[in-house]
């Protein structure tokens, strides 16, 4: 589903809260479960509560995560290196 926002909500804000426990505890009280499928609908999102900070908070929202979101991805590429790192040790084990 493509959302256009008003352009007091930055759209990278938005995503964050999308992202964020808040608003996928309200999405999961509004999902079709009698479907047996998440299906949430644009007329369902106007039942969402978002908390809109002004412009220049959003701003500052977006680029502290930003930061934490790169950051994060850093620690998951050192995780990947350090995992393939131990089974290069552990198949030399294995192999001599």
């Amino acid at each position: 589903m493509k959302i256009k926002t008003i352009p007091e909500v930055l759209p990278e804000y938005l995503n964050y809260c999308f992202l964020s426990d808040y608003i996928s505890e309200q999405l999961n009280g509004i999902k079709k479960a009698s479907t047996n499928i998440a299906a949430i609908y644009a007329k369902d999102l106007k039942n969402i509560f978002f908390l809109i900070p002004p412009l220049v908070t959003q701003r500052q929202i977006v680029e502290k995560l930003d930061k934490q979101m790169q950051a994060l991805e850093g620690v998951r590429l050192l995780k990947s290196e350090a995992e393939k790192k131990i089974e290069e040790i552990l198949a030399g084990v294995w192999d001599a």
